[in-house]
């Protein structure tokens, strides 16, 4: 079938172009508004958490209300996941990439012992703690670590803060008044994190929404609308090798990162409990990103080849997966021990989804999936 975005003659006469406007609109404007809103209580939260600490309270009610800050929060960015192109992609492979996902979560990028260290020498409050330190000590994933985190370390016995005594010797009362404002400064960060990629995409600030409705135009940095649509069609893929292979496949085991499954020390956000209901977001991210909200999507595109039973298949699809993932509740790793048969079919119904994506999609559309999808057939 012929490229749908070309225009010679036969072509079906659909034009990307307000499909591709719309995405700022009623895709990409709304979820970081739900991000940025989210990002702004939980910046409340853990700043009421550490001012209750440094008073000498033991704040525990605000550290609830901090973790369930932080659950909305995380909710919020799992969807913004699947945002991964123009600003929000990385430099080395989206075109007008920034970097900035990683700013705020580095997943699968953590290290529990590095954030100890840092807990332990209180350099979070430093000027340029952000600019000297590397994203495995701030963003979304330590800040779970230090709202959810038990009270002890994450570091070998003969790691220098066991070894020589620091981690003790600062007692209970100051390590937990040290997380209040760790988690205080991060949360300030994510905030702030949020706002960036947000203006990155705004018309009023770095405006890559125009850079993106105008696809193919003088001055926009994608030389072509397929161009765009490949973008588009790139970021999906996040179910495919973030929520399908990461967070499902190497945990059971059924991807080769896992060496003696199920791998429980591997699954995703394992001090909150969370792993589940990041699929789902995941799941609902792709279907905003798919349908192009409630304007125009790659399910129009579609319709407009005569595949409208390819986009019956999809949306059947992802809906079997919204309901395997709508009946999980709390972390995976519990599931792998207590029903390990649920997670098997939470990724056989992604995987279905996935598949139509990679294969039918693709070809139809005639676009090119990214390389490192290309010899997964897990």
């Amino acid at each position: 079938m012929r490229p749908a975005c070309v225009e010679p003659a036969g072509n079906v006469g659909f034009d990307p172009g307000p499909m591709l406007g719309g995405l700022y609109p009623d895709v990409i404007e709304p979820a970081l508004a739900r991000a940025g809103a989210d990002a702004q209580l939980l910046e409340q939260a853990t700043s009421e958490w550490r001012s209750v600490r440094e008073a000498g309270g033991d704040g525990e009610q605000e550290l609830l209300v901090a973790q369930q800050a932080w659950t909305s929060f995380a909710g919020s960015w799992q969807e913004v996941e699947l945002l991964q192109f123009g600003p929000g992609g990385p430099s080395s492979s989206a075109v007008g990439g920034q970097d900035l996902r990683d700013e705020v979560y580095s997943w699968p990028t953590v290290n529990g012992c590095r954030v100890d260290q840092e807990l332990v020498e209180a350099g979070y409050d430093s000027a340029d703690f952000f600019e000297v330190n590397l994203v495995n000590v701030y963003g979304l994933d330590t800040l779970e670590y230090l709202l959810f985190h038990p009270v002890g370390n994450d570091c070998a016995g003969q790691h220098p803060i066991n070894d020589e005594g620091t981690w003790d010797g600062l007692g209970l009362e100051t390590r937990t008044d040290r997380r209040a404002a760790y988690s205080d400064v991060l949360a300030t960060g994510l905030r702030a994190d949020v706002g960036v990629l947000a203006d990155a995409w705004s018309p009023d600030g770095g405006d890559f929404a125009s850079q993106l409705a105008n696809a193919g135009g003088e001055g926009s940095v994608y030389p072509t609308q397929l161009s765009a649509i490949n973008a588009v069609f790139d970021a999906l893929f996040y179910l495919e090798l973030e929520t399908k292979d990461a967070k499902l496949g190497v945990p059971l085991g059924i991807h080769e990162d896992c060496g003696a499954p199920p791998c429980f020390d591997l699954v995703e956000s394992p001090w909150s409990k969370t792993s589940a209901a990041h699929i789902a977001s995941n799941l609902r991210g792709f279907r905003a990103l798919y349908l192009g909200g409630e304007g125009l999507g790659l399910d129009d595109l579609l319709i407009s080849l005569d595949e409208s039973a390819l986009n019956d298949e999809l949306l059947a699809a992802l809906d079997g997966a919204d309901a395997q993932a709508a009946g999980l509740a709390g972390g995976l790793e519990d599931l792998l021990t207590e029903d390990i048969g649920q997670v098997e079919a939470l990724h056989l119904a992604v995987k279905a989804v996935a598949d139509l994506l990679k294969n039918d999609l693709a070809m139809v559309l005639v676009l090119q999936i990214p390389a490192e999808a290309g010899g997964d057939n897990d």
